[in-house]
């Protein structure tokens, strides 16, 4: 299974490195398609990603990463923690950032100010159940059968539960 992976960030010490030896580690080298490890190995002591693109974690070792796309890394680094991801996600809050950037009009370079929502609960690609846990690609056919159920007067959560129940009939496969 390692040839699926790219190893080369682990310290020679590794354990995996060890075992896989330096000439099977540098096939992977950074090359496109291969999965990476961010965190070289080391556990991940906490993880929160409210959406795809927009992640924070916590080593065991106590490092860092916080991702959101579309916001300076600047701004990630110095105004988001982790925990703003965890409340986000616990309690549905969106949290707004404003950023600060040089632009030019008419030849008039000015200092320009936009403000946008940094971190949001809200995963428009995804269809996320109730447990908050389950989650369904927009278009699935479990949405539609769902929706009518709801409109045949099922509550909410015997919705979600005999949606997740139904099988797709193998012509339609």
């Amino acid at each position: 299974m390692h040839e699926h992976f790219d190893f080369s960030d682990y310290k020679p010490e590794h354990p995996i490195y060890k075992a896989l030896g330096k000439e099977k580690i540098i096939l992977n080298k950074k090359f496109p398609g291969k999965f990476k490890d961010k965190s070289c190995g080391t556990a991940m002591w906490k993880f929160c990603g409210p959406s795809s693109k927009l992640y924070s974690y916590i080593l065991a070792d106590g490092k860092t990463d916080r991702r959101a796309k579309g916001v300076q890394k600047v701004v990630v680094k110095k105004n988001l923690t982790h925990d703003m991801y965890e409340d986000c996600l616990k309690s549905r809050k969106e949290y707004i950032v404003t950023m600060h950037r040089l632009g030019s009009k008419d030849h008039i370079i000015r200092l320009l100010y936009s403000s946008k929502v940094g971190i949001s609960p809200l995963d428009t690609k995804r269809w996320i159940l109730s447990d908050g846990i389950i989650m369904l690609a927009f278009g699935d056919w479990r949405i539609i059968a769902y929706k009518k159920f709801i409109a045949r007067g099922i509550s909410h959560e015997e919705a979600e539960k005999r949606m997740m129940m139904l099988e797709l009939k193998p012509e339609c496969q």
